[in-house]
């Protein structure tokens, strides 16, 4: 009867254990103490779990409290400014001395701006405050992006990289009876291709077109050759009249369209292909028409740099004229003037 006794006590304290831990130590609606002889690794837990919930609610707290700043800025500029995805980013836009904007944020050398519902970055060597005035201070540019290049942010695991840099305008077009395309391209930056810098032409693509006109501006290396002149882009007169053959250059003298031997062939060609679009919203590399005037006969043709302006007007780049020497830049509205605008062409 002992030997009984002893087996029923056993298996009593057995059924009892188990009972103890099918308990969840999580369920605040029990009323069991779990010893903390007989299960201290679920007090760890617990109590763990218990500092957790409230770091995580601290953490929530603490970032609902945070006020977001928000102060006046106003570009000081000899020219026009960057907008930026993000410290030293793709250019998102392009804009004049005096533009408004308000401060919301900063990172490293640059404010975090809203400018008219544009969020991105300017640099703050740049931008004025009541407190503190812009330095205008020409900043260390990393390599390529004095020509509106950017560099790419190291990338996640989730995330696939090129070295081929390319526009990242999405295009939608529809040709019409006449062959003309209407387009819903919206403007963008194209990433500098520091290869054509220094070159005597582009190499065919719209980054090393819009790369190497700009490395023909005041500032550049400017080892751009006219074969037409025999001259280079150092001489402020070099391109001067000589705008079809500007364009082709930055091309890489590459596009069947462009041989022609005025402005206005070149159009007539891209139109013939039915490649002409008649909106004003250019991707980068983009070559652009205006018509005949009573003083030109020939037409003109530059370029779309994927910028634009703080009104939004496309900024585009031009090879000169008499008064006008030099390549430069300057909004699509301007280089129009009393021309009739003819459209686009993006090369295939």
């Amino acid at each position: 009867m002992n030997k009984i006794l002893k087996i029923f006590i056993c298996l009593t304290i057995l059924s009892n254990s188990s009972s103890l831990y099918a308990i969840d130590p999580f369920d605040e609606s029990s009323d069991v103490i779990i010893s903390d002889s007989q299960n201290q690794s679920k007090e760890e837990i617990v109590e763990t779990a218990k500092i957790i919930s409230v770091s995580e609610e601290t953490k929530e707290e603490n970032e609902s409290n945070k006020e977001e700043i928000s102060i006046d800025g106003i570009i000081k500029v000899d020219g026009s400014l960057r907008l930026r995805e993000y410290p030293w980013g793709p250019v998102l836009g392009i804009y004049s001395n005096n533009t408004k904007c308000t401060i919301i944020g900063e990172e490293e050398d640059f404010y975090k701006v809203d400018i008219n519902g544009s969020i991105g970055y300017l640099h703050k060597n740049y931008v004025s405050t009541d407190s503190k005035p812009a330095s205008e201070i020409e900043p260390n540019y990393p390599k390529g992006c004095r020509q509106g290049g950017y560099i790419a942010r190291k990338q996640t695991s989730t995330e696939t990289s090129t070295n081929t840099p390319t526009s990242t305008s999405t295009k939608t077009s529809t040709k019409t009876s006449t062959s003309t395309k209407t387009s819903t391209d919206t403007s963008t930056t194209v990433i500098a291709k520091t290869s054509v810098i220094g070159k005597k032409q582009g190499d065919g693509t719209a980054a090393g077109a819009v790369t190497w006109a700009k490395d023909q501006m005041a500032g550049g290396t400017q080892k751009g050759c006219n074969y037409n002149t025999g001259k280079n882009s150092s001489d402020p007169t070099c391109w001067n009249y000589w705008c079809g053959a500007f364009v082709s250059a930055a091309w890489g003298r590459s596009v069947p369209q462009m041989f022609a031997s005025s402005a206005y062939g070149q159009y007539l060609n891209f139109k013939e292909a039915g490649m002409i679009h008649t909106d004003k919203n250019p991707p980068a590399g983009a070559i652009m028409f205006t018509g005949k005037t009573a003083t030109n006969d020939y037409g003109h043709v530059f370029l779309a740099t994927g910028e634009v302006d703080s009104n939004g007007d496309p900024i585009v780049i031009t090879s000169g004229w008499t008064g006008h020497n030099g390549i430069t830049t300057m909004s699509l509205t301007k280089m129009i003037g009393s021309a009739p605008y003819l459209g686009w062409a993006m090369p295939e």
